[in-house]
């Protein structure tokens, strides 16, 4: 899990790495909208800056067998000047067609999973 220290620091959430368009923004956006939920204030970053906290989730490798997908989904938590101060690494199973197509299923099952992040 990160832990962001309590501040009103906005936190800058960059589209997720390894999905097509426009689902790597759906998710950065819904990643956003989660830490919203949790009092922190955030929005979507289109590119790195030195003005706070910053996000960068990359969908790191998909394994498949059958019908079913392993997902696992990698989130680096940057200090303002690009230092990695925390990394997560998860893994969700999915249906794997749904996660083909980027469906939002599989969308929010791993916001879900992020939503871990404080």
């Amino acid at each position: 899990m990160l832990h962001l220290a309590q501040s009103t620091n906005i936190v800058f959430v960059m589209p997720v790495e390894g999905m097509k368009n426009p689902g790597r923004l759906v998710f950065a956006g819904a990643l956003a909208a989660s830490l919203r939920d949790a009092t922190r204030p955030s929005v979507i970053l289109g590119q790195l800056n030195d003005q706070g906290p910053t996000i960068v989730g990359r969908i790191s490798e998909v394994r498949r067998r059958g019908s079913i997908a392993w997902v696992t989904a990698s989130w680096d938590l940057l200090a303002p000047y690009g230092t990695i101060v925390a990394n997560v690494n998860h893994e969700i199973i999915v249906d794997g067609l749904l996660r083909d197509e980027g469906g939002l299923e599989v969308i929010n099952l791993i916001v879900a999973e992020a939503g871990r992040i404080s």
